[in-house]
């Protein structure tokens, strides 16, 4: 790697190597020798670490190509695609002989991934403990000695976290009671978020340390095609689900679109943490480690099994998962995120307006702030990506389904590709979806009001295509895709978020009505 690759991506984010340090968790020392060409041949943990928060996108290209003629990099570039996880990117293939080689294994080595659909399960031998700082733990260990906890992978934003006090206050409740917790939520919402704020509240609980797995990236570089079988939960199939599929109608080795759960994706998911945590050689014992999989809704299975192994291998551990479609993990305790109320949706907005040096005022005005909270159903990412567009267009233009899907994103690179946009987000769990639950999804979009439990032979089942067990199935499935919000009570309800009826209804529109020229008005008084 050129020295001056890394300075110029540390410079151009405007980092200094200590706060590059903190997000990356690479000393100042090793990140000052890279800098200035001292380190020779780097450890490819240690450029993963760097490139998945300096350039997440081409952290594995420029690991595997950015080293000059004559200047290889070890471990770098010998697998068969991107990297993948925050950082613990590795190359995936024939480097990847089981699901944990904690061993560090040559990527050129070991045996190809399994290619038949059941998903294997190797023997994990305990990892030991990635961080324990001296004195951290014992009697005198406080929760004052976060600081000197070890972190692996991203942090949280240091921007404010808001109106998630109570949320904050639950979830560190259940991460340090249980031994496994599952954040869930549509898309935007802040699973990860929270997931962060929580890891860093209680990483004095953990001498352990804390360490992130972004699982975001895997289906990149490990998706497996074709299969059989469910990858949901249960063994049975939906009436009128294709056969060869699971109760949520998809193929268990390869999801449309975003997918990619099957072997491969295990022995990435299982490389992707053993580099998280196999650097480190402390003795076990050394006290409970804190570990967050994040963005693991499209491996569902492998996520279980990924979970399955640690909790058997690393007892005292906990994990967090964050996922928009929870894994059957029977020990679980699942937190549901939802949207922020109204209040603190606009100070959320007034905060990232104040930021870009806007006030309510100039963005049109208070009520037309406050109604766009409410049309971005509260969603904290939606918020911040039309605040990021009200420097430029007003918020009339926001109000406007058609235009909202097509200008709400930011380029942050930083962020996974479909965390980018609200349509890019969508797009993501839309790809999650088989024929059937689309097809459905789009009879619930014509409809303004919530589907009720007791109403659905008569309404959503009313339909010639959906037969009433049909229904009920396809809107469990859909409540469990965090793509309906449920209300629970005598009766359950199922609504869906305007944001997602609107990016529905824009999808069945025909592609002429998607090309249909606007015409230009001149402003008034130009």
């Amino acid at each position: 790697m050129r020295n001056d690759l890394l300075l110029a991506l540390r410079t151009q984010r405007g980092w200094t190597q200590e706060e590059l340090s903190e997000r990356s968790g690479i000393s100042v020392r090793t990140i000052r020798n890279l800098e200035r060409g001292r380190v020779q041949s780097p450890r490819r943990s240690s450029l993963d670490l760097l490139f998945s928060v300096l350039d997440p996108e081409q952290r594995g290209s420029r690991a595997a190509g950015a080293a000059p003629p004559g200047a290889g990099l070890p471990g770098a570039g010998q697998g068969t695609g991107r990297g993948v996880g925050s950082g613990v990117g590795n190359g995936v293939g024939n480097g990847a002989a089981g699901a944990f080689p904690l061993a560090r294994q040559g990527r050129t080595g070991g045996q190809p991934a399994p290619s038949s659909s059941t998903m294997p399960t190797p023997p994990l031998t305990p990892p030991p403990a990635f961080g324990a700082a001296a004195g951290a733990t014992g009697p005198g260990f406080t929760p004052a000695a976060r600081l000197q906890t070890r972190w692996r992978g991203p942090r949280a934003p240091r921007t404010a976290l808001v109106g998630r006090d109570g949320d904050l206050d639950r979830l560190c409740d259940i991460v340090t009671g249980h031994p496994v917790t599952v954040i869930t939520g549509p898309g935007g919402i802040g699973k990860s978020r929270l997931a962060l704020a929580v890891a860093e509240r209680t990483a004095g609980a953990f001498p352990g340390g804390v360490a992130v797995a972004q699982l975001g990236r895997i289906t990149a570089t490990a998706g497996v095609a074709g299969g059989s079988g469910g990858v949901g939960p249960g063994s049975g199939s939906r009436p009128g689900s294709a056969p060869g599929s699971g109760p949520a109608g998809l193929p268990v080795a390869g999801l449309a679109g975003p997918g990619g759960d099957g072997p491969g994706a295990l022995a990435a998911a299982g490389q992707a943490v053993t580099e998280l945590l196999g650097d480190e050689r402390q003795p076990r014992g050394s006290g409970p480690a804190l570990l967050v999989l994040d963005t693991a809704e499209h491996l569902p299975q492998t996520t279980a099994l990924l979970v399955e192994q640690l909790r058997g291998a690393w007892p005292d551990a906990r994990i967090v998962v964050t996922t928009r479609r929870p894994p059957v993990l029977p020990e679980a305790r699942i937190f549901e995120t939802a949207p922020l109320p109204l209040d603190s949706a606009v100070e959320l907005m007034s905060r990232r307006l104040a930021s870009n040096s806007l006030t309510d005022d100039l963005a049109g005005s208070p009520d037309r702030v406050r109604e766009l909270c409410r049309e971005l159903d509260c969603v904290p990412r939606l918020i911040e990506f039309a605040a990021y567009w009200l420097r430029s267009v007003p918020v009339s233009a926001l109000l406007r389904p058609e235009h909202v899907l097509e200008l709400l994103g930011v380029p942050d690179v930083s962020a996974l590709p479909h965390q980018r946009s609200m349509r890019g987000s969508l797009e993501w769990s839309w790809g999650m979806l088989d024929s059937r639950q689309r097809q459905f999804m789009a009879r619930l979009a014509e409809r303004p009001e919530p589907v009720a439990s007791d109403g659905i032979g008569s309404d959503a089942g009313s339909e010639a295509e959906f037969s009433s067990t049909e229904a009920v199935c396809l809107l469990a499935e859909l409540a469990d895709a965090s793509l309906l919000q449920v209300r629970r009570g005598h009766r359950y309800e199922y609504r869906m978020l305007r944001h997602v009826r609107a990016f529905v209804r824009h999808r069945a529109q025909p592609a002429t009505a998607l090309t249909r020229p606007t015409p230009l008005r001149a402003a008034a008084g130009g």
